[in-house]
């Protein structure tokens, strides 16, 4: 923070230290069949390994942003957050416990430091303290209880980051013939569900539902919601508390982004030098071309590939090519 004499509230530095190593594999393959045909294949993957090593937050109570006070305060820290000791791309959060039947709130896992905190607080046995607590129940005993003792029940919930990348490429060649694919991969990371939690319009006027459903489309389970006490469901109520579960950073939110994609996928064919002599040229190959084809994957996503359930998915591109040599 600035004084007010600058102008400006707050100045963009980088005030972080980084420690950065990695290792990548790559393989090579060249296999010669009967009747001249040949597979060509390699293969890459890479590991890459940081960790924050100096920086304004050394732990996650002590992160700060400006711009959102409210995931500042209790709901959770997104991958953007750099905290010491942690590595780039780390996302903080709930452990998710389900929805209260009684009262249709998200509850999460409590820590061990959160129950020794309420047993001392109620003055109480550590085995009477809850496991789980719902959201929005405040226990009393705190001046706000979600800074001063919720928010010690976050944990690491993943990454934002790969932990594995590559990718490997198959040609095969027979005579003129030539058909090449290639594929990439990332595993070990998480993405944002492809849910209306967060990603929609605020509590603004003419809104009731803190739960940020969109006013134009809304996904089919918001029919399985919570509604009356004694509902099994893992779909919150529909609530216009300011404190509501859209703000939390729970577990349930995210998933693995895992993906294996067929990048390229080409068939190419050298017509013979006599033909090509009688258009006036040394060489000639006609080939197809396909790109961004297929994606697998376990996630809900646009493309999954952009590593954000609501990326802009890539256009498919179909190609022909003729190329000529002189």
């Amino acid at each position: 923070n600035l004084p007010n004499s600058y102008g400006i509230p707050h100045l963009v530095m980088n005030m972080h230290s980084i420690q950065n190593e990695g290792i990548e594999l790559n393989l090579n393959f060249r296999v010669k069949f009967k009747k001249g045909l040949t597979w060509i294949t390699s293969f890459n993957a890479a590991k890459n390994v940081n960790k924050i090593i100096s920086g304004p937050y050394p732990t996650p109570l002590d992160w700060n942003d400006p711009t959102n006070s409210t995931i500042n305060l209790w709901g959770g820290i997104p991958s953007a957050t750099n905290i010491t000791g942690y590595p780039l791309g780390t996302v903080f959060g709930y452990r998710y416990a389900g929805v209260n039947p009684s009262t249709g709130d998200v509850q999460v896992f409590l820590s061990d430091q959160s129950r020794n905190m309420y047993a001392a607080a109620k003055n109480v046995s550590i085995k009477d303290v809850p496991t789980v607590w719902s959201l929005n129940a405040d226990p009393g005993g705190f001046t706000d209880y979600r800074t001063q003792w919720l928010n010690r029940s976050m944990v690491k919930l993943g990454s934002a980051s790969p932990s594995y990348t590559g990718g490997f490429v198959s040609t095969l060649d027979w005579k003129d013939l030539e058909l090449r694919t290639s594929f990439s991969y990332a595993i070990g990371h998480l993405v944002r569900k492809f849910d209306e939690n967060g990603f929609t319009v605020s509590n603004n006027s003419g809104q009731t539902a803190g739960i940020y459903t969109s006013r134009l489309n809304r996904r089919t389970n918001v029919f399985n919601r919570w509604m009356i006490p004694g509902d099994i469901t893992d779909v919150p109520a529909i609530t216009a508390n300011a404190d509501a579960y859209t703000y939390y950073l729970t577990s349930d939110k995210f998933q693995a982004g895992d993906y294996l994609e067929l990048r390229e996928i080409s068939l190419s064919y050298n017509l013979k030098k006599s033909f090509a002599r009688k258009i006036g040229a040394q060489s000639a190959q006609i080939s197809t071309q396909a790109q961004n084809l297929f994606v697998w994957s376990k996630a809900e996503a646009l493309d999954i590939t952009t590593r954000n359930a609501f990326g802009y998915p890539r256009t498919k591109m179909f190609l022909l090519n003729l190329q000529l040599s002189f």
